[in-house]
């Protein structure tokens, strides 16, 4: 296997709010073609798997514009320059959700769509949360918060409810990381 070598400057087709539509061309390591590749790129993100203090998963509904439905989702957000992915974590749990944490693990990283984006996500999970105040709504949002027993919210990922993509990666990555239904997993 063998990685492929970008061939020159990304020509960007299209930016605006902080998202960016850009050509590059890349060489393929096998045969030496060169091949255009659209991508997709915005800021970094860090998303957040919040725990209560009584064991409840902290989630949100919003109407989200590109499925054109209202979402159940994890807190989320893009983190502003120089911010580190854990600082976003805690801003965004704390801005959409009135929450803090007692303790933020990073779960590391991933990439929605690895063939046309360059957006990376950062995974954390936030143990210990506590509500100190009201959420802060941006002027485009409408947040529901909603508190889940972990089995309802597997329960709602397995009803298919939850479609977000990354929001369910990092479910699954919390629970092998709690080492729920490790006896399950392994007894397949």
């Amino acid at each position: 296997m063998h990685k492929w070598t970008k061939v020159g400057e990304p020509h960007v087709l299209a930016e605006k709010f902080g998202r960016k539509f850009f050509r590059q061309n890349f060489e393929n390591p096998i045969n030496g073609a060169i091949s255009d590749f659209y991508l997709f790129s915005m800021k970094d993100s860090s998303f957040v798997f919040p725990v209560t203090e009584h064991g409840k998963v902290i989630t949100i509904r919003q109407y989200k514009q590109g499925c054109h439905d209202i979402t159940h989702e994890l807190p989320a957000g893009v983190c502003n320059p120089g911010e580190p992915h854990e600082v976003t974590a805690q801003r965004e749990l704390l801005e959409e959700t009135g929450y803090e944490a007692k303790e933020m693990i990073p779960m590391g990283v991933g990439w929605p769509d690895t063939r046309s984006t360059t957006i990376q996500r950062f995974f954390f999970l936030a143990k210990g949360c506590r509500k100190v105040k009201e959420p802060e709504q941006d002027p485009n949002e409408e947040i529901e918060v909603v508190l889940y027993d972990m089995l309802d919210w597997l329960d709602m990922i397995k009803a298919n409810e939850v479609k977000e993509l990354t929001t369910i990666s990092i479910t699954l990555q919390v629970i092998l990381h709690l080492g729920i239904f490790r006896s399950v997993l392994f007894n397949l």
